[in-house]
């Protein structure tokens, strides 16, 4: 079987499913506290009709799961429908944003860094009024509590400083998954790089001062807190079968990775690849603000 297919996401669902966890939105997680549980995060950065056919099989299965959207302003009418149907299966719905960095683009990347502070401070103001527009546009559909930023890795701008600059939590939101989960608790894995384990063809989406792992961190010492060993899907559905997995899980995947038409899959996967090149070299070099 190929990885990052349909068949594979329906597997992996059915060995968690097989080993007693129960699914989440971030907002459940939050209030309930639950143990044994894993948080599917889908974040729509395109082709929303592939989260579509991810929301209507996890219905199937009586399975919420949390829908990050990206906001485009040009795409916004086409977009409403695809909300309204996830919506209607039952699943969270959060804000994928990216204010800031639409704001800055890659404005004074080749400046000086004086002049690149002053451009910074400057787009401040600006992504702080897209972010509330676009925050209450999602909100005419589903009454959106969690956000999560999107990580644009060919921009030196990271989307999180803009909570250096204003709150959040005063505009209703109870959660940002990179900076309000407790990650000695709770293991993030993400499909970004089109792997399971990526680290230098993955440039933001990472966790922040994440904690050092001891022996004593886990409900059992046969659990782990790494992604060493999990490269694809399958390597993912094996740990999770061996009983080896913490009790606390979030999985983060991109919809238009997982088709199992052939000729999309090979689209994806030769794409990615080259992306992975691109972003490894960024990563090495780069100066993140």
């Amino acid at each position: 079987m190929r990885d990052f297919t349909f068949a594979a996401y329906r597997e992996l669902i059915s060995s968690l499913e097989g080993n007693r966890y129960k699914f989440y939105t971030f907002e459940q997680f939050l209030n309930e506290h639950p143990s044994r549980s894993v948080i599917l995060r889908h974040d729509v950065d395109e082709q929303p009709d592939q989260a579509i056919l991810l929301a209507e099989f996890e219905n199937s299965r009586s399975i919420t799961a949390s829908y990050h959207i990206r906001v485009f302003p040009v795409k916004k009418s086409n977009y409403i429908k695809f909300i309204k149907r996830i919506v209607e299966l039952g699943h969270e719905i959060a804000y994928h944003y990216e204010d800031l960095t639409r704001t800055l683009s890659s404005a004074g990347r080749m400046k000086s860094l004086k002049f690149r502070e002053l451009v910074l401070l400057k787009g401040i103001e600006k992504a702080k009024s897209s972010f509330i527009s676009n925050l209450n546009w999602l909100r005419e559909y589903y009454p959106v509590k969690v956000i999560s930023m999107h990580g644009t890795p060919l921009s030196d701008i990271d989307n999180r400083i803009l909570w250096d600059h204003m709150s959040y939590r005063e505009l209703g939101v109870i959660c940002e998954p990179y900076l309000d989960i407790n990650y000695a608790e709770v293991l993030y894995l993400t499909d970004t790089g089109r792997r399971w384990d990526a680290f230098l063809s993955n440039r933001r989406d990472r966790i922040l001062n994440k904690p050092e792992v001891t022996n004593n961190a886990f409900t059992s010492n046969k659990t782990i807190l790494t992604t060493d060993g999990l490269h694809t899907t399958f390597n993912l559905i094996n740990k999770i079968q061996s009983g080896l997995m913490p009790e606390k899980i979030i999985i983060n995947t991109h919809p238009q990775r997982w088709t199992d038409t052939k000729i999309q899959w090979l689209v994806e996967y030769i794409g990615q690849n080259f992306r992975n090149f691109i972003k490894s070299i960024l990563f090495r070099w780069s100066v993140f603000i």
